[in-house]
Parts: structure tokens; C-alpha cells; sequence
């Protein structure tokens, strides 16, 4: 048994052409009687209102009695900002970093110290524990290394960069 398939496009050619005459057909029929439909259109939404039982349209109602109250709200357009974990740590080690430059910038030691240097980084670097395990840790460790190898010409090796945090 042979099977009849169409193309998409030909059906919906098709179809725009059943709509088509079905719209022609029914505007040369009617065409001629136009004040004819616009009278029965008046009559049956009229009669729509005031009939009973199953009414389609509801009847309509007198201006007065339309009343709308509009109630005002304040809108709250701030907009609040959810920290997640890393911004929180990202704010704390840029802290840590600018507390790092004060002290090496205000080393009053000319030569430097490396003790001196080495236990005022530590007391501000042992108190951020929360770095350990991130990122940020190695980032603080390579910040004080290369900070203090430029500024004051001091080198600490891996050893020292892991006591600053204990």
C-alpha cells in the first residue's frame, strides 16, 4: 500500500489556501448585506446582556460603580550584594597585603633587619589562617617574597614563607 507524504511546506501552502477561499467565500456572501450583519451584531450583544441562565457576555456595568484603587508600594531598589566565600577571602587578602606593604614601606632600619622584618610580617600573616589550603595562600607567600626581595633586599626561602603563617 502506497502512502502519500507531503512535504511541510506543501500542506502549509495548502492550508493558507483553504483559509483563503473560506475568508473570500464568506466576505462575497456577506458582502452584499453588510448593514444586515452589523444590525445582527448590535442585536445578539444586546440580547446577550439581558438574557439569563448561561450568559456568555456578562451585562455591562454603569460607570459609577466602576471604582479602582491604586495602592502605592514602596519600592526598595537597592540592591544587596551576597558574598560568596572567595570575595570575602579575596577582601581579607587584599588587606593582608596592604597591611605587608605598610610594614616593609616603614622598616626603620637602614640596612634592614631580616629578623626584624621576618617577625612583623609574621605577626600580621599568623592571624589569617583561613588562607591555608587556598590560592590566596600562595599568592600572599609570593606577594611577601617578591615585596620584601624588592623594597629591602631580602630573600626568604620556602622554609620561612610557611613559619610566617604558624
Amino acid at each position: 500500500m502506497d502512502t502519500l507524504s507531503l512535504n511541510p511546506i506543501l500542506i502549509a501552502l495548502l492550508l493558507s489556501a483553504v483559509t483563503y477561499a473560506i475568508i473570500y467565500w464568506a466576505q462575497k456572501n456577506q458582502g452584499n448585506n453588510k448593514k444586515g450583519l452589523q444590525v445582527a451584531l448590535s442585536q445578539s450583544i444586546s440580547n446577550a446582556g439581558k438574557s439569563t441562565g448561561h450568559d456568555l457576555i456578562p451585562p455591562a456595568i454603569p460607570d459609577q460603580q466602576l471604582e479602582l484603587k491604586l495602592e502605592e508600594q514602596e519600592e526598595d531598589d537597592t540592591w544587596e550584594l551576597i558574598e560568596d566565600d572567595s570575595s570575602i577571602l579575596l577582601k581579607e587578602a587584599e588587606a593582608v597585603t596592604e597591611q605587608i606593604s605598610n610594614v616593609v614601606t616603614n622598616i626603620a632600619s637602614d640596612p634592614a633587619n631580616p629578623a626584624e622584618v621576618f617577625s612583623k610580617i609574621k605577626a600580621i600573616v599568623s592571624q589569617y589562617k583561613i588562607f591555608e589550603g587556598t590560592d590566596f595562600y600562595d599568592a600572599i607567600n609570593r606577594f611577601v617574597s617578591v615585596t620584601v626581595d624588592r623594597e629591602l633586599n631580602l630573600r626568604f626561602d620556602e622554609q620561612q614563607l610557611c613559619e610566617l603563617w604558624g
